[in-house]
């Protein structure tokens, strides 16, 4: 900083102003912004606006709060020089000596990139990666939205203080959903196409954030063979026929039918646009 004497810088001395004006320093050959004060005239630079190098006009400052310290004095034209920088400089390596400890946070997601995203702690940026959101290839936006909040803790953090966070428990998808998934499921003959409907809308209803889904769900309450011996309550039948084989096929066809129907009415009934494909694989060997 040219022709300004420079001041002992107290971070601790923080102050808090309004931007009333931004212009052109020719003195100092640079854009700053003016901050409103009834004592003393104020003014930060563009380099000691933000941690990073800000581009564009400076418009956008105008009625901004700001935080900063007093870094220079020019007798001359008897202006002060704050900054922004060394405030934010500050609070970083205050958060980052607190992350490093091991401390959890609460963050929230301020931006969304295809990278991961842009996290905020108490005010200050920080960044979270997809790898280090979840264990396998699940992205931060496939599960979260601006505004949402999640766990972190600290990563690493490099010489110009950009802040990077993991997830204190990595997100896994549960890809794949056993019989061992159901808690007390209706049989009939094997689980039940209801219980197996039923599971898919417990899947819908807990995807909270409304990202896409694909749910790939193979009934098995029909397999062969077809000698079980069920005690149908509406035993389905060709007329005169004893074919035990073909009577318990079309039995369980009439409730599997019933409960498709289940699971279509539930769907008709919610906004969200949802196709439901249904498809056999073979013939029954009957």
């Amino acid at each position: 900083m040219k022709k300004v004497f420079t001041v002992e810088i107290d971070v601790n001395n923080v102050q808090t102003g309004k931007v009333k004006d931004v212009r052109y320093d020719h003195y100092l050959e640079e854009d700053s912004v003016e901050i409103e004060h009834e004592e003393q005239r104020v003014i930060i630079l563009r380099s000691h606006l933000e941690l990073y190098e800000v581009k564009g006009n400076l418009n956008r400052y105008r009625g901004q709060m700001l935080e900063y310290v007093i870094i220079g004095y020019d007798s001359l034209r008897n202006i002060y020089y704050g900054s922004c920088l060394e405030v934010k400089r500050q609070k970083r390596r205050q958060l980052i000596k607190e992350l490093e400890t091991g401390k959890p946070y609460l963050a929230t997601i301020t931006k969304l990139t295809y990278f991961g995203a842009y996290l905020t702690i108490e005010g200050i940026s920080v960044i979270l990666r997809n790898r280090d959101f979840a264990a396998d290839y699940t992205t931060v936006s496939d599960i979260y939205q601006v505004g949402d909040q999640l766990e972190v803790c600290f990563l690493k953090a490099n010489n110009n203080l950009k802040i990077n966070v993991q997830a204190v428990n990595k997100y896994v998808q549960t890809s794949t959903i056993t019989i061992e998934d159901f808690e007390n499921p209706e049989y009939i003959r094997y689980i039940s196409d209801k219980e197996s409907y039923k599971k898919v809308i417990e899947l819908y209803e807990a995807n909270k954030q409304k990202q896409p889904m694909f749910i790939f769900d193979m009934t098995i309450q029909n397999h062969g063979g077809y000698l079980t011996n069920t005690n149908w309550e509406n035993p389905v039948y060709v007329e005169d026929s004893y074919y035990t084989e073909a009577k318990e096929f079309l039995s369980a066809t009439k409730v599997s039918d019933d409960a498709f129907k289940y699971l279509v009415e539930y769907f008709e009934k919610k906004e969200d646009p949802v196709i439901i494909c249904m498809f056999g694989d073979h013939w029954p060997s009957i």
